[in-house]
């Protein structure tokens, strides 16, 4: 399952990541012992293991490596919970996070989660908060971190959803009233998860700047999630994300008043001598993905323009999901729908202010395209290769792909 890396075929590493690989080969040796043993201490000991690999092969370039190790770990859990919990095929988001295996649970299904929509991996994993606050009878969430296991929770089900409505297109059989209600059962839930954050938000936040960040993350997140709810039963209908301009408006101020507070704290940070450098990498969800969903599924050329202009700015890498690779993806995803309609570069000022003062044409649904993904890859790819699908004017379906330059490669 694990294999040592050989770092002499890379060419060109530096001293600090030929010293990483010389432990971090060692380590996979050490945990031969562990799973020839197979006990569940020794689990766990190869499940954290493997969660600092994924983190080191992410942050090194190598997704495709890492994509590997997060499918294996995902393997593991089973072993890390009961018995009922595998029979009947969810894992269960633990309320009070009572053990290491419940920590490692959590951290490996919300890697795999905010994944799957970049690489397309295939969504086997069910998720189930395991509290009491979603109930009708209370009134506000007593935690973040509850608060974002049901959010987590309603993502997935999303996820799920929308992969088995993909599932029926590709042979050619429609949607069932069961997948119509789970969908109403997911939006009333998501409307009650608002209502709930929106009860709870002052006892949260407590006016802190450091609370504040988290909460405002997680409104993007379910506002995204809204959107993807509403168009999950029919994902190839570009058109029916022109209704949720407003959500996507949302998103995009949200974000950048989350970025302007985040890049405060961080100086302060750096000032104070609290940090020594900047931020670079988080293994966990963050503003990436919402800002590069709301490029490629908003038509308002403004709003996405907007949404393109932060997401210029974020370096940092996120888990799977790399700030300039994304911007990089999404600003010819941009170039690509709007050549010949629009007249204006992706990178051309559109300013957001006057985004309902004029009437826009709406890009028609032949200058869409949809279905965009990025092969897996290594640092040692040179030349990534991104996939979009294009439906012709007599119907017709377009696979196509391009190739990009792997800013990763050594």
């Amino acid at each position: 399952m694990l294999s040592p890396h050989d770092g002499s075929s890379e060419p060109g590493i530096s001293d600090d990541e030929s010293f990483m690989l010389q432990h971090y080969n060692a380590a996979i040796m050490q945990l031969q012992h562990h799973l020839a043993i197979g006990d569940k201490e020794s689990v766990r000991v190869v499940t954290i293991s493997c969660l600092i690999f994924i983190c080191l092969e992410f942050l090194r370039g190598n997704i495709k490596t890492g994509v590997r190790h997060l499918q294996n770990g995902l393997s593991l859990l089973p072993l890390l919970n009961s018995q009922s919990e595998v029979e009947s095929g969810v894992v269960v988001l633990k309320f009070h996070n009572e053990s290491v295996e419940d920590t490692v649970t959590e951290a490996f299904l919300r890697l795999y989660l905010y994944s799957a929509s970049f690489h397309r991996l295939p969504h086997k994993v069910s998720i189930d908060a395991q509290d009491c606050a979603f109930s009708h009878r209370n009134c506000a969430f007593p935690t973040i971190a509850i608060a974002r296991q049901h959010l987590d929770e309603l993502v997935n089900r999303v996820y799920r959803l929308e992969a088995y409505a993909r599932h029926l297109q590709t042979i050619a059989q429609s949607i069932t009233n069961t997948m119509l209600r789970e969908k109403g059962h997911i939006q009333n839930d998501l409307d009650r998860w608002l209502r709930l954050y929106k009860h709870s938000y002052t006892k949260l936040s407590n006016d802190s700047p450091v609370k504040t960040l988290p909460l405002t993350l997680l409104r993007i997140h379910h506002t995204m999630t809204h959107v993807m709810a509403g168009t999950c039963l029919d994902p190839n209908d570009e058109l029916s994300y022109d209704l949720f301009n407003a959500s996507f408006f949302s998103i995009v101020t949200l974000a950048e008043h989350l970025l302007e507070a985040a890049e405060s704290m961080m100086a302060a940070d750096l000032l104070s001598g609290a940090c020594s450098e900047r931020f670079s990498f988080s293994a966990d969800m963050g503003i990436i993905l919402p800002l590069y969903y709301t490029i490629l599924k908003c038509r308002c050329p403004k709003i996405r323009r907007c949404a393109l202009k932060l997401l210029i700015t974020v370096s940092h890498q996120e888990g799977i999901w790399n700030g300039p690779l994304a911007a990089t993806i999404a600003c010819r995803v941009i170039e690509i729908e709007e050549s010949g309609f629009y007249g204006c570069s992706p990178l051309e000022e559109w300013a957001l202010s006057t985004y309902v003062d004029v009437p826009i044409p709406t890009l028609p649904k032949s200058h869409r395209i949809s279905d965009v993904y990025l092969e897996p890859f290594d640092s040692s790819t040179k030349d990534l290769t991104w996939v979009y699908t294009r439906i012709q004017g007599n119907g017709d379906t377009l696979i196509l792909q391009e190739s990009i330059r792997n800013s990763w490669a050594f």
